[in-house]
């Protein structure tokens, strides 16, 4: 009896561990149905990366002192690889004739538009690297916010510090008469558009990226480009999202900046 009594208890005990074997693969199985189910939600639900864009190879070396020419000379190839494609999809040669570059400041990032035909059509979208400040126009020197506005492109600067850069217009006219109500001396200066990947209240899209704007900007002609700083993309909404640096010309400007984002 003692032995069939143990023999039962033993039984019993390996079947009850097969049944706890079974439920615990049963959990693991619906586990790991619930971790897939849930990271695709969440790849729904995340927001996509800035942009896709493949980089490209990083052609200018050294730190010898080039000019515009030279860097057109070396990055004219792979600045023609990547926009000619879209030019010759609309039917349009390359370099186009005119840019538009607008910058989304919540986004972080800087898309390339030509106007050709009656709309503009998006050629490419880079990401921005660094950008600092917050939502808001600059106001002053030292504040460390990118300027929110329309602009122009000043000059080429083939010996940046930052690979290459072009310089654009702020302060402007409206940046300026903002600085003289609010009895701000120095509105602040020097608003690149360069390569790195660090930057204080300049756009930072990287080397090679910049590699290709500049060269796009250089062939396109500099007096034919505009620079349009966003604080975010609101052609969704119908609005920007509440300024975090808000002076006292803020409304006005935003419906101008609305009135031409409606445009792409």
């Amino acid at each position: 009896m003692y032995e069939s009594n143990v023999f039962c208890e033993t039984g019993k005990s390996v079947k009850n561990r097969f049944l706890l074997f079974r439920q615990t693969l049963d959990i693991m199985r619906n586990t790991c149905v619930l971790f897939v189910l849930f990271t695709f939600m969440l790849m729904q639900c995340t927001p996509k990366p800035n942009s896709s864009i493949a980089p490209s190879e990083v052609v200018l070396t050294g730190a010898e002192t080039r000019t515009v020419a030279d860097v057109l000379r070396v990055c004219f190839a792979k600045t023609e690889n990547r926009f000619a494609p879209a030019l010759r999809e609309a039917g349009l040669s390359f370099p186009p004739k005119n840019l538009s570059l607008l910058v989304f400041k919540e986004e972080r990032i800087l898309q390339v538009y030509t106007y050709a035909e009656g709309k503009n059509r998006l050629l490419v979208t880079y990401p921005v690297l660094a950008m600092s400040g917050k939502r808001g126009p600059k106001q002053q020197e030292g504040d460390k916010q990118v300027p929110e506005g329309l602009y122009k492109v000043e000059y080429l600067n083939p010996n940046s510090q930052f690979h290459v850069s072009f310089k654009i217009n702020y302060p402007n006219v409206r940046d300026a008469k903002r600085a003289q109500n609010a009895g701000i001396t120095n509105p602040g200066t020097d608003i690149f558009i360069h390569g790195k990947e660090k930057s204080i209240g300049c756009v930072a899209i990287g080397d090679w990226a910049i590699e290709e704007l500049f060269t796009l900007v250089a062939l396109t002609g500099s007096e034919q480009v505009r620079v349009l700083i966003f604080p975010n993309d609101a052609r969704s909404e119908g609005e920007f999202l509440p300024c975090e640096v808000c002076p006292k010309d803020i409304e006005s400007l935003y419906a101008e900046l609305l009135s031409e984002l409606e445009k792409f």
